[in-house]
């Protein structure tokens, strides 16, 4: 089953996304045994609203007996669930993440992925010189 998140998400739609979620999934609707594939690759400035809303839909899911994929997420959105600390939480679905992808570092608490001129990570104890 596939369930796609729109360009934006506010505080009102969480409720609404999770309702409409949760019908979709009633017993008699679709496929009962697969996953729930949540395409978020519409999503275009994601933020801390877009991060609830997957980790609700995701409880949602689990309600319902199923898992919930993340699909289409971009770099921004990956960094940002991260940093709220939601990574292996949102990732632990992903029946396969690629080498060195950014959805399997986070998946296994490595380290971060970082734009052009963001800062490093520093080894504990402080950098090395």
């Amino acid at each position: 089953m596939r369930f796609r998140l729109g360009a934006t998400v506010t505080r009102a739609d969480v409720p609404v996304l999770c309702a409409d979620l949760a019908a979709a999934l009633h017993p008699c609707a679709g496929d009962p045994a697969g996953p729930v594939l949540c395409d978020v690759s519409a999503v275009v400035a994601p933020d801390l609203v877009t991060v609830e809303a997957i980790a609700r839909l995701r409880l949602t899911a689990r309600r319902h007996g199923r898992r919930l994929e993340i699909t289409g997420a971009g770099h921004d959105l990956w960094r940002l669930i991260a940093l709220v600390g939601l990574g292996r939480v949102l990732a632990e679905g992903d029946p396969r993440p690629r080498a060195g992808s950014d959805q399997q570092a986070i998946a296994q608490g490595g380290p971060q992925p970082t734009a052009e001129g963001d800062p490093q990570p520093v080894a504990e104890g402080g950098p090395q010189a």
